[in-house]
């Protein structure tokens, strides 16, 4: 019914709005002079899905969308029961990193800042995360305009 689709998606927000208050410190101190805002509007963030055999290649993000500088990611797991067989592991910069049920990840967003989960997720249930992305009004130092860039 639309009580429950409105119920689940006030949940949703609500757990965006959590991450985003957690995460907020931490990115403006990455991010530092210039001020960041979370894009509650969903950019390419939001709810993740990737079934089964799913992969997504290492790659470095978009750094602009309609005037705004992109600044950072974070992400929350959505997976519980995860076992190593399942894979799907993020990759940031040669580092591995388990899609576990409640952890949160985040990391700067540059032309280096290289990642993805190359390997193929082996699980019945989708492999599930919350993306939220964080911009800000002005460039950083050394930024340079790029769109989705693939290894």
């Amino acid at each position: 019914s639309s009580d429950v689709c409105s119920s689940d998606l006030h949940e949703i927000l609500q757990a965006f709005q959590a991450l985003a208050h957690y995460w907020q410190p931490t990115i403006e101190t990455w991010c530092a002079p210039h001020p960041v805002f979370p894009d509650f509007t969903f950019r390419g963030g939001g709810l993740h899905e990737i079934p089964t055999n799913g992969f997504l290649g290492i790659h470095t993000d978009f750094t602009e969308h309609e005037g705004m500088y992109r600044r950072a990611n974070t992400l929350l797991y959505l997976n519980d029961g995860w076992q190593p067989s399942h894979r799907g592991e993020l990759i940031v910069q040669d580092t591995p990193i388990p899609p576990l049920w409640n952890l949160s990840v985040g990391f700067t967003t540059t032309v280096d800042s290289w990642h993805g989960h190359p390997e193929p997720w082996c699980r019945a249930e989708p492999r599930r995360s919350l993306a939220l992305y964080w911009y800000g009004t002005t460039p950083s130092t050394g930024h340079r305009k790029q769109g989705t860039t693939f290894r």
